[in-house]
């Protein structure tokens, strides 16, 4: 077994919940990988203007053997929560250990 996890902002970039992106996501994990874990934590970068930027986010670790298929399931979830949220990238560290900035595509809605 190896662990995964994907990171999701409280709130979207306009300052609103973004509940349904993360009941998404916990029912997605849940069902696909038999369960996941939640953290409440704080995550920060820097803008294009060179301030710190902070935000609330939500830390969803879960277990699964390692493999592509379940690297792919994975990124395919997190593409959904992070259009679902209206993100423009979603922090993912897939089973093999892989860390990717997954940038989320807009040009379909998601319901």
């Amino acid at each position: 077994m190896r662990e995964a996890r994907i990171i999701l902002p409280v709130n979207g970039n306009d300052g609103l919940s973004v509940e349904g992106a993360h009941k998404y996501l916990k029912m997605s994990l849940a069902s696909e990988f038999g369960g996941f874990s939640a953290i409440k934590a704080d995550g920060g970068w820097v803008d294009n203007d060179g301030a710190l930027q902070e935000e609330p986010v939500v830390i969803y670790d879960v277990a699964a053997p390692s493999g592509v298929l379940e690297d792919k399931l994975l990124h395919d979830i997190a593409r959904v929560a992070g259009q679902k949220a209206g993100q423009i990238c979603v922090y993912v560290k897939d089973f093999s250990g892989n860390v990717e900035l997954i940038k989320i595509n807009h040009f379909f809605a998601v319901a």
